[in-house]
């Protein structure tokens, strides 16, 4: 399998593609991560398939499923930063929360990167992972946020160890969010954060 949608609800949003790579999700990747490492790789891949007749079969066996038209949030929408340091799930993300209706103000792998989008763009709300690029995580990231601003933080993370957890509670999150999650319970936790 090529890769599964971390954001996925198989009864709102099935997997997005389960082998080879659509020219959609391609063409997406490119324009929103374009100096992604793994972009060239994933190319060279895509564009080196030999178009014989069973991949092509293969190919029309393995198109993009139709994402739902229609947000899944109706309540309220937000503007969103995801700082998330694989490009790929951070993609996934982007993508369930435009389909809830929100406006994604930018993605960024570090914290330092979070930090300038913050002080440039003061989102409604900060997904933000534990584990980053740079010199400081996702958890200093957001001690520094909170010394000027009081926008609120969901933490989205696989580090779930005891350690980890006790440093993350002591901002106060407004929410913690173990991976992988799916679509509905993103969704239901920024819910009830914008209340």
């Amino acid at each position: 399998m090529f890769a599964q949608g971390i954001l996925t609800d198989n009864k709102a949003s099935p997997t997005f593609y389960s082998e080879g790579l659509g020219e959609q999700l391609l063409a997406f990747i490119t324009q929103e991560f374009p100096n992604t490492r793994f972009l060239s790789c994933l190319t060279a891949a895509f564009l080196s398939s030999s178009g014989t007749q069973a991949e092509d079969e293969d190919k029309e066996a393995t198109q993009p499923v139709s994402l739902p038209q229609q947000p899944l949030l109706k309540d309220k929408t937000a503007n969103i930063l995801v700082v998330e340091d694989e490009g790929i799930v951070a993609l996934d993300i982007k993508m369930a929360l435009r389909r809830m209706g929100h406006h994604v103000i930018a993605t960024v792998d570090s914290g330092r990167d979070a930090i300038h989008v913050v002080y440039t763009q003061q989102p409604d709300l900060i997904l933000m992972d534990i584990r980053l690029k740079g010199d400081i995580d996702g958890i200093e990231t957001t001690q520094t946020i909170q010394q000027q601003f009081s926008i609120p933080i969901i933490y989205l993370t696989g580090q779930l160890d005891e350690i980890t957890v006790k440093r993350a509670q002591k901002t106060s999150p407004a929410g913690y969010l173990g991976k992988p999650f799916t679509a509905s319970e993103l969704a239901s936790l920024i819910q009830q954060v914008l209340k």
